[in-house]
């Protein structure tokens, strides 16, 4: 196979590897003989597309590691299609071969793809234990008119709060592949409706994006931005925050430059089976702001296929941040917290971690998670390209500092969940049992979110 593929790779489309094995019974030894016919070398004439009826045939070219004209390479053929699977808008690639028409050196590459509906029009209601009632209404468009740019308008209210914003990105605005995109926004959250303390943050901003790639795996990223923020007290609010308030004022102005690298090698970005995922994201609110501070995070995450229809998942997740210059400490508005879909499922949403005096969920400023997950085939189901189902083990919690940090008071669940993309949006399922809690913690085995972004 190794040959056949070392062939492929320097322009032996049709090459034939055959294996004869001879064996010699009184040494127990086995001679092989490899007989190689390695065909004519040959050339890719012609790429052509089949089923994009509605993307820009510019938009799949840009993804093509093979060129015509060029040698064939079956490296090159295959990780162009790994490009054409990670689109969010192809539901499959399929690509064969074929000798072209009247020569004898040159080969014609045919992808046959299937769309998937890349855009959205919902106005609509939903549900989540972290959002509760959701009254939504969005227009997103993964495939803006077969350009390949995205483009979002959200509006959402529940009872968070508000959200509103206004999205724009095109992944190539120049031909090397730099990406640029915006997004303006508000939102008006109301803290104790996510189990954190009594304070209503009002917020409002934007950001451009700026997309580096570095290789074919690798992509830097720049955001630089501003952020509004304005915090609202009540009665119930605790005496830390109020403390905080009483000598930082309770409106901040934040210029920000964030940035992120990311090694993305997985074969697809929806549901995918093979391949990792590891980011580096860095906020870094520039000397001058009303609050100075800096908050870094590292998420990895790995997919090992064990059978078709099986694939083992690790992943892992590790946040610190820290006041600098006349800021002492993380704004409180900036912890990170832990428990609930996205985290420690069987805790409830946020709940992990220290407390303020008044017993209300604090978070912190160092964050640590693991989890692993099998990925089990879908009973019933001929084609699950939509669904998922998993057996999970989670560990994690959030420390007010690094020097915190205790192995002790990790909290630890398994359980089953599952994942269906539905045409009218995202429903996710947990049921978990929490392994070691303790005294003081908020549990809660089943927990589920409709129509409520998940990632």
């Amino acid at each position: 196979k190794k040959v056949g593929e070392r062939l492929g790779n320097e322009g032996y489309a049709f090459a034939n590897v055959n294996t004869i094995p001879q064996v010699n019974d009184e040494n127990r030894t086995v001679d092989l003989t490899f007989l190689v016919d390695p065909g004519r070398r040959v050339y890719v004439r012609r790429i052509n597309f089949q089923g994009n009826a509605k993307t820009q045939d510019e938009v799949l070219r840009r993804e093509m590691r093979q060129a015509e004209g060029a040698w064939y390479s079956t490296k090159d053929l295959d990780r162009s299609k790994t490009r054409l699977q990670r689109l969010d808008y192809l539901e499959s690639v399929n690509v064969d071969t074929a000798a072209a028409p009247g020569t004898n050196d040159q080969v014609d590459v045919n992808y046959t793809l299937v769309e998937r509906p890349s855009g959205s029009l919902l106005f609509g209601i939903g549900y989540g234990q972290e959002s509760g009632l959701l009254l939504n209404a969005s227009v997103t468009q993964n495939n803006f008119l077969g350009t390949g740019n995205q483009m979002s308008l959200v509006l959402n209210n529940s009872d968070i709060g508000a959200n509103y914003s206004l999205a724009y990105n095109n992944p190539y605005y120049t031909i090397d592949g730099v990406s640029r995109g915006f997004r303006i926004y508000y939102q008006n959250i109301d803290a104790a409706q996510v189990n954190t303390a009594d304070y209503v943050l009002n917020n409002y901003g934007g950001q451009v994006s700026f997309g580096f790639p570095l290789n074919e795996f690798d992509t830097l990223l720049i955001l630089p931005g501003y952020d509004h923020i304005r915090i609202d007290t009540t009665a119930s609010t605790p005496v830390e925050i109020m403390d905080y308030i009483n000598q930082n004022g309770d409106t901040f102005d934040a210029f920000k430059l964030d940035g992120s690298w990311a090694r993305d090698s997985r074969n697809r970005t929806i549901f995918p089976t093979s391949g990792a995922l590891n980011q580096i994201t860095a906020e870094f609110a520039v000397p001058g702001s009303d609050a100075e501070y800096y908050k870094l995070n590292y998420r990895g995450i790995f997919y090992y296929p064990l059978t078709r229809w099986m694939t083992w998942t690790v992943s892992g997740e590790i946040g610190y941040g820290d006041g600098y210059g006349n800021t002492d400490g993380l704004p409180f508005f900036e912890n990170f917290y832990a428990g609930g879909l996205r985290s420690v499922r069987g805790y409830k949403t946020n709940t992990l971690g220290p407390r303020y005096s008044n017993n209300e969920p604090s978070g912190g400023a160092f964050k640590t998670i693991a989890s692993t997950q099998f990925i089990l085939p879908v009973p019933f189901m001929e084609k699950s390209e939509n669904v998922r189902v998993a057996a999970f083990f989670d560990a994690g919690n959030v420390f007010a500092t690094t020097s915190d940090f205790d192995a002790g008071e990790l909290r630890y669940s398994t359980g089953i969940a599952g994942l269906w993309i539905s045409p009218l949006g995202p429903i996710v399922l947990s049921v978990a049992a929490p392994l070691n809690d303790k005294s003081g913690d908020e549990t809660e085995a089943f927990q589920f979110s409709f129509g409520v972004p998940f990632n």
